[in-house]
């Protein structure tokens, strides 16, 4: 192979014990279609979102943070956070202008140690905002890649490396990586406990669900990474 992979030593970590909540009503179940059997569709929803609440703290997470939903995000520093510091960073600002333009890629790929890239293992790390700005500077540029991926939805990727939509992903930033160089870390496994009993579960016939978890966010090698900042919303 044409690339060299990382070589890594032990990377520290401690994880966090997190707890999140969800409850429901009887009368809700009793009213629902498909009554008790509700409970397992409710299951199936809180797993999914505690799947994106992980991913929402893995990369937005940042102990500092002091706006909507602080008590959250500051429970650790995700990947975002920590790409502030040692791993190679381009601000687009600097490029066309200020303009959305191709050189936001190749001057990524150029910044990045070409011995860490891998074609089939990186992508552009991005929201679907991001993405669409993508798009439509292709549109703008009245080439026949933009009108097909716009009309037909084909998939036209920079430098032909593919894209990985994120949700909740900052809007202004791109980050080129092979994605498993980000790591979550839990030391146990996920933990569902329910009640229906206690004063407050009797006083207001609900059902209330607590989810355990622990978690950390590493970064394998840093090096390997690189974080686009400023990156314009217009195309």
């Amino acid at each position: 192979k044409d690339w060299a992979e990382p070589v890594l030593g032990a990377i520290p970590y401690s994880t966090t014990d997190i707890v999140l909540g969800a409850e429901i009503t009887e009368k809700f179940i009793r009213e629902n279609i498909e009554r008790e059997g509700f409970e397992d569709t409710f299951m199936a929803m809180i797993a999914s979102q505690v799947r994106l609440d992980m991913l929402d703290l893995a990369f937005n997470g940042d102990t500092d943070y002091t706006g909507p939903d602080a008590e959250f995000l500051t429970i650790l520093d995700g990947v975002v956070k920590q790409l502030g510091q040692g791993s190679n960073i381009l601000d687009a600002s600097t490029l066309g202008g200020g303009q959305f333009v191709d050189d936001i890629f190749t001057t990524a790929l150029k910044i990045l140690p070409s011995k860490y890239f891998n074609k089939s293992t990186y992508r552009w790390i991005a929201n679907n905002k991001t993405y669409i700005t993508w798009l439509e500077y292709l549109k703008k540029k009245e080439t026949t890649a933009g009108d097909m991926a716009i009309l037909n939805g084909e998939n036209f990727n920079p430098l032909n490396v593919d894209w990985a939509i994120v949700p909740n992903f900052p809007d202004d930033k791109i980050i080129l990586a092979d994605p498993n160089n980000f790591t979550v870390v839990n030391t146990y496994d996920i933990k569902l406990r329910k009640t229906v009993e206690g004063k407050e579960a009797v006083m207001r016939d609900t059902r209330y669900y607590a989810i355990h978890l622990d978690m950390d966010q590493i970064i394998m090698e840093k090096e390997a990474v690189v974080m686009i900042d400023n990156v314009p919303q217009n195309a």
